[in-house]
């Protein structure tokens, strides 16, 4: 069975800007998936989650759309 840490049935799926020192080229984080999210522990979101950059993966521009993808 998969898990279900808060008993929603639901993966959440964060984006956000990672801080990950991204200067306009060379590599970056484009997303992770943070183990202790699973835990009742004091760092945990306590559920299951994806954390997704959206700088540059969703474009450099300032606004960003996370319903649309890029081909």
């Amino acid at each position: 069975m998969p898990s279900d840490v808060d008993g929603n049935g639901k993966v959440n799926i964060l984006c956000y800007d990672i801080q990950d020192g991204f200067d306009g080229s060379g590599g970056y984080v484009a997303g992770y998936f943070y183990p202790l999210d699973l835990f009742d522990a004091d760092t945990s979101n306590k559920s299951e989650i994806f954390y997704i950059d959206t700088y540059p993966l969703m474009g450099t521009g300032t606004s960003k759309n996370v319903n649309v993808t890029e081909a």
